[in-house]
């Protein structure tokens, strides 16, 4: 902002010189002695909030957009029938076809927006080399530009302050390769990320904002043993035990959707 406006001050000053011959002391934004660049700042903060998020669907290459769709990005592909028999190929041989029916089914409620309205998270699990980044990789390319990458232990963390960052951007999609949810301390950011609730983002060198993250999660985790599903309905003086029970463990590869 203040590299632009300092270089339109510049460029009207040189005109107005050629015009005329004279000299002009030009005020720049970004001098200290102006104090210009305190008063614009000062002035934003004052103003009417009328903010709107971005990029609240996917836009693919074939999606005719209008200015009250707020789009800023868009998909390099049209949504049009194709061939997919590498996909078929591909998931066939690391999913069982129930387990094939959850991934697909996460990916078609982010490309219809419904995700945006399901309050459930998605995890694959198996070992290492059962094909969960595999997996997890291609739809990030997907859905390239619509990604975030997040760490659930920070948001989970009493110090997490800035975990809410990942977000800034309104991702549709939220992927953690290798998590652990064995640790959490306070599933508060969590819950309220997987429910799509408006929450406290904070950002670094930025005023905390209230907005609602969009995103779907999906993680990956080696086994079930580290994986601990929200549970709303057991109620105890324990914090840890009333937020979470324990999955099975299991060393076949697999995928559960859980709220």
């Amino acid at each position: 902002m203040q590299r632009l406006v300092d270089a339109d001050l510049y460029r009207h000053a040189e005109e107005a010189k050629n015009l005329n011959g004279l000299s002009y002391t030009v005020k720049y934004l970004s001098s200290f002695g102006s104090n210009g660049w305190n008063q614009f700042r000062k002035f934003m903060q004052n103003i009417s909030d009328s903010n709107h998020q971005l990029d609240e669907k996917l836009t693919f290459a074939n999606t005719e957009t209008k200015k009250s769709d707020y789009v800023s990005r868009s998909l390099p592909y049209a949504l049009a029938p194709g061939d997919h028999s590498a996909w078929d190929e591909l998931v066939g041989t690391l999913y069982s076809v129930e387990e094939r029916a959850k991934i697909e089914w996460a990916i078609g409620a982010v490309v219809s927006g419904d995700s945006k309205k399901i309050q459930k998270f998605i995890v694959l699990y198996g070992p290492t080399g059962s094909g969960k980044s595999t997996i997890l990789n291609i739809i990030q390319k997907l859905f390239d530009g619509y990604v975030t990458s997040f760490e659930a232990k920070a948001l989970g963390s009493n110090n997490g302050t800035f975990s809410t960052e990942a977000f800034r951007n309104n991702p549709l999609v939220a992927i953690q390769h290798d998590g652990d949810l064995s640790k959490i301390e306070d599933n508060t950011k969590l819950n309220s990320i997987i429910a799509h609730e408006e929450m406290l983002m904070n950002e670094k060198f930025k005023p905390s904002y209230t907005a609602r993250v969009n995103a779907s999660c999906l993680w990956g985790l080696i086994n079930q043993s580290r994986y601990l599903m929200p549970s709303r309905d057991h109620q105890t003086s324990d914090r840890r035990s009333s937020i979470w029970c324990k999955v099975s463990e299991s060393s076949l590869p697999g995928v559960d959707v859980a709220d």
